[in-house]
């Protein structure tokens, strides 16, 4: 009788991931998981009312790779790639503040969808909302809206870069792809930061586009945020 090959790696690794998932379907009904689905309530939210305020800006394209991967975090941590999803919360950073410069600059949108050099560094944008974008009367530096920005822009990119131990993802085989409690924590906590990031990054920007939005979004959106928020801010549902 012919010895049976051996199965291919991928086909091992789609193994384990059907396992994990299996093996996490209690994920579902856990506290974590409600942690995380609730986590990005208002990066959804301004993405809905935006898009439909910005209904035919290109730059709208943005706001639809924002909510994508959304949808990937969610796919991505019950499978255990706690990493990967961390990554992608870098990535969220940089659709808001692609969105947040091109949606004003269809030159420099044109030229980015033509150029695949030609992009608008962090810093760059920055300046152009410290100059152009926020109204003086925002509290914006009391209340973090850039310092935070930046700060969670920097911790993720820590991932990207692998700067530590534990910003690697250290496994030897698939077999390793395995639940974590303490990196799921992690995911959480850190989905809740960048969730709250991208709404204040958002609410310093774009409040007469807020007043038109839905009372379910505007609810969704200022919901947990104190008066020193809503007032520094400017926002009225």
């Amino acid at each position: 009788m012919a010895k049976k090959a051996k199965d291919p790696g991928y086909l091992h690794a789609l193994r384990v991931l059907r396992a994990n998932l299996e093996s996490f379907e209690h994920f579902a009904s856990s506290a974590e998981a409600a942690e995380l689905e609730c986590a990005f309530q208002k990066t959804i939210s301004w993405c809905s009312g935006l898009s439909s305020h910005f209904a035919n800006n290109p730059a709208r394209v943005f706001l639809g790779g924002l909510w994508s991967e959304v949808v990937n975090i969610l796919a991505l941590v019950p499978l255990c790639f706690y990493r990967q999803s961390l990554i992608i919360m870098r990535i969220m950073l940089d659709h808001a503040l692609a969105f947040s410069f091109y949606e004003s600059h269809s030159k420099e949108f044109r030229t980015a969808s033509q150029k695949q050099d030609f992009w608008m560094s962090r810093e760059r944008i920055h300046e152009f909302h410290k100059l152009h974008s926020w109204d003086p009367r925002l509290q914006i530096e009391s209340l973090g809206v850039w310092s935070n920005f930046n700060a969670l822009y920097s911790d993720l990119s820590r991932f990207i870069h692998a700067q530590g131990p534990k910003k690697m993802s250290l496994v030897s085989c698939v077999d390793d792809i395995k639940p974590d409690a303490e990196d799921l924590k992690r995911v959480c906590c850190m989905a809740q930061r960048t969730d709250h990031v991208i709404g204040m990054f958002f609410a310093s920007l774009y409040q007469d586009a807020f007043k038109e939005f839905t009372p379910d979004l505007q609810r969704t959106i200022l919901k947990g945020w104190n008066a020193e928020i809503t007032c520094g801010l400017r926002l009225s549902p």
